[in-house]
């Protein structure tokens, strides 16, 4: 395991890194690095080491960037919207704050992963994600953001991953995220969202989920049936979908987790895309009848429809 910091100050040239484009210094104890060995890397990852102070600027060329599971705090500059090469950025468990930078969501059309849960970051979500958007994840979990969810969201039609767990969003139950054909995982839990669930009776909605999540919200009213009826995906046992980015990143980072809550209990389930089917609806404000088509989806695997005012209906 490596200890303090890398590279030292001491060293005068780095003539034997110039051409490194990946470098893995992840999970050790390290603290520092002065300088990068090289302003042409492509993959760096800094996770789960001791690094503090301001997040470390990575070189413009940079693809890949991880760095969670530190101590890094400050805000992100701004200037991280400048990384056009940028495919996937991963801040997650660290004590950044200030706001989640605009900017970061014109870059979804170059970006399949971004991943900023377990911070402190304040403000709205980004809002204005483009027509192309190529986001296949989203975690913002665990933060202090509050406002609506950004309709423009609808514009990123690979989206698998949309986990906004455990923050202060309000608003209605945004329908419209349905219309994601590859939607697998969508978790609102913990939030201030309310009204009812309803979505149209017409169109394909929500056919690739998987794990929907919305506990401890303040969604009322009855369970429309026709929110069950739309989950395709839940219908078919063994259905396992497996997907992998051009590039390859998938074969080194499991960017498809979620925070799942089961027996009382917050596990991060990996992989969740290929094993794992749920809906948790728990501590809402739902009543009326438990709609029986729930009992089409023979692949759910948990319900979780506890702390509501529901009632059974007996044939």
């Amino acid at each position: 395991m490596l200890q303090g910091q890398i590279f030292s100050q001491q060293q005068t040239s780095y003539s034997w890194a110039l051409g490194l484009s990946y470098l893995n210094l992840s999970h050790n104890s390290l603290t520092h690095i002065p300088q990068l060995p090289s302003q042409s890397l492509a993959f760096l990852d800094l996770s789960s080491n001791n690094f503090s102070g301001g997040l470390l600027m990575p070189p413009n060329e940079i693809s890949v960037y991880l760095a969670s599971y530190n101590k890094f705090t400050g805000e992100i500059s701004r200037s991280m919207c400048n990384l056009s090469s940028l495919v996937l950025l991963d801040l997650s468990n660290n004590y950044l704050g200030g706001d989640v930078p605009q900017c970061l969501a014109n870059l979804s059309t170059f970006f399949s992963i971004l991943d900023l849960h377990s911070n402190s970051f304040l403000g709205i979500l980004p809002s204005s994600f483009p027509i192309g958007c190529r986001l296949t994840s989203l975690n913002l979990r665990d933060n202090q953001l509050e406002g609506r969810i950004p309709r423009s969201l609808s514009n990123c039609s690979m989206l698998q991953v949309l986990d906004l767990g455990n923050n202060f969003l309000d608003g209605m139950f945004p329908w419209w995220l349905g219309t994601l054909q590859n939607l697998q995982v969508l978790s609102l839990r913990a939030n201030h969202l309310y009204g009812s669930l309803g979505i149209p009776n017409s169109g394909s909605f929500f056919p690739a989920l998987r794990i929907l999540d919305l506990s401890g919200n303040k969604f009322s009213g009855v369970l429309s049936p026709n929110l069950f009826a739309q989950l395709n995906s839940m219908k078919i046992i063994n259905h396992i979908i497996t997907r992998m980015l051009d590039n390859g990143t998938f074969l080194y980072y499991q960017s498809s987790s979620v925070l799942v809550v089961t027996k009382g209990m917050e596990i991060d389930v990996y992989h969740v895309l290929s094993i794992f089917t749920t809906i948790d609806l728990s501590n809402n404000k739902f009543h009326g009848f438990i709609p029986d088509v729930i009992g089409n989806l023979i692949a759910l695997q948990g319900l979780n429809l506890s702390h509501n005012g529901l009632e059974v209906r007996f044939h």
